[in-house]
């Protein structure tokens, strides 16, 4: 653990002395690492802990935080995709056997459309992370 690390503890055991000895802010630097190191290390260690102590407290698990990183990942995607496809930058194309290829744009757009309202209940309903 480098002293970044150990400063997000000693933070977070320290605001909030009455969740976490020192040994299990450690700890919980460490069960979540790939969560934070996979946002970024962009706060101080007073911001980490807040943020670390909010996610623990309601009961997000490293699991279901990456999942939900990689979730917004996707909805991200999906903006671009459809924001090229309303630009007219992108056609999407079915062709069956030797059949000419038809335009199915409009179709693509619905459903993404509706695949990015879905992803973004199950981060509001599931989510908070």
């Amino acid at each position: 653990m480098d002293d970044y690390e150990k400063e997000i503890a000693k933070s977070l055991w320290t605001k909030y002395p009455d969740n976490y000895t020192p040994e299990q802010a450690i700890e919980m630097v460490e069960i979540y690492y790939d969560c934070m190191e996979k946002v970024g290390w962009y706060w101080n260690s007073d911001d980490w802990a807040d943020r670390l102590h909010h996610v623990i407290k309601n009961g997000i698990t490293p699991e279901r935080w990456l999942l939900n990183i990689r979730l917004i990942s996707e909805v991200e995607k999906i903006d671009n995709t459809l924001a090229n496809i309303k630009k007219g930058n992108v056609q999407i194309l079915y062709k069956h056997k030797d059949d000419e290829p038809v335009d199915i744009s409009a179709d693509a757009l619905e459903f993404l459309e509706f695949f990015k309202s879905y992803v973004v209940l199950k981060l509001g309903v599931d989510g908070n992370g």
